[in-house]
Formats: structure tokens, C-alpha cells, sequence
């Protein structure tokens, strides 16, 4: 295979290599793709493309302190969300969330504090919930998360009070 570049040929190899992403430097590993022996050029196939493309994303939000696409994931769905709910109670257009997740697309600053308070007061999150009427929505109905002691006390101080 031929360099587009300069016309040297190109190797495959694994070898991990740096990246400058919006300014942070990440070392890219495990991915499979071809580089020219020339001019260091890197071409990678579309599967390994996906992959590079989510190091980068995963290893950037580490970086500056972003919420991983999957730390917004399970923020969403810990409360059974769905995007479109999650994005009408961070007041977001349409289709963000869902770009946020998959990793084409990083966050801003100010809503990734959101989400972080969301994540550590489950209280501000669902009163941000019911501001925005999901609740009524759903028959004044949502998932909470439940602690497994709590769950197993409330469970007891309900079979105590049928007896």
C-alpha cells in the first residue's frame, strides 16, 4: 500500500502512538492501522477509525474533566430517562443527548457541571425532572435509585405492616 501523502509505502502496525486533540496530548493503543515509513503518515480501515475515534473522545473528557459519552449514559438511564426526556430537563435541543453518548459531540463546560450535580444530588435532579412535567407525564411515576439496605429495609417495614 502506497502513502497518499508522499508515495512511500505504508506498514501495518499497532505500535501506540501520540495525538494532539484541542490542545492535550493522548497516547493511542490497540488499534490496528497502517503508517507510512516516510512521512509518519496514518490511515487507519473504518472499524479501527470507530475505535480511534473513541479513545479520543473517551481520553479527552478524562483529560480536561468532561463526564465520559458513557458516564452521561448511565446518568440518563440510572433515573430511566430517555434522551429525549434527558435533553428537555438539561434544556438541550434535540438530537444532543444522543450525539453526546455516542461521542461525536463533547459537552459544554457549564452542562457537564450540571450533570455532575445531577449525579451527586439525586434530590436537585429530581426536582429538575418535575419542573419540566416528565413526571406528570409518566402518571407521577420514575425510577429512583435505591440503595439495596434501603430497598431491603422498606421491604421489611412493608411485610411488618401487612401482618
Amino acid at each position: 500500500m502506497r502513502c497518499l501523502e508522499c508515495g512511500g509505502e505504508m506498514h501495518l502496525t499497532s505500535a501506540p502512538f501520540t495525538e494532539v486533540f484541542r490542545g492535550e496530548e493522548l497516547t493511542i493503543c490497540g488499534i490496528n492501522y497502517y503508517q507510512c515509513e516516510k512521512c509518519d503518515e496514518i490511515v487507519f480501515d473504518a472499524a479501527e477509525g470507530k475505535k480511534y475515534d473513541q479513545q479520543i473522545i473517551d481520553q479527552y473528557s478524562k483529560a480536561v474533566g468532561l463526564l465520559s459519552p458513557t458516564g452521561i449514559k448511565e446518568l440518563r438511564k440510572r433515573h430511566g430517562l430517555t434522551q429525549k426526556e434527558f435533553q428537555r430537563v438539561l434544556g438541550v435541543a434535540d438530537p444532543t443527548v444522543s450525539r453526546w453518548e455516542s461521542g461525536k459531540v463533547l459537552q459544554t463546560k457549564p452542562v457537564d457541571n450540571l450533570m455532575r450535580i445531577y449525579k451527586e444530588h439525586d434530590n436537585i435532579f429530581m426536582e429538575s425532572i418535575k419542573q419540566v412535567g416528565i413526571m406528570a407525564d409518566r402518571g407521577d411515576c420514575i425510577i429512583l435509585p435505591f440503595p439495596k439496605a434501603q430497598k431491603e429495609q422498606a421491604s421489611y417495614d412493608f411485610e411488618a405492616r401487612e401482618m
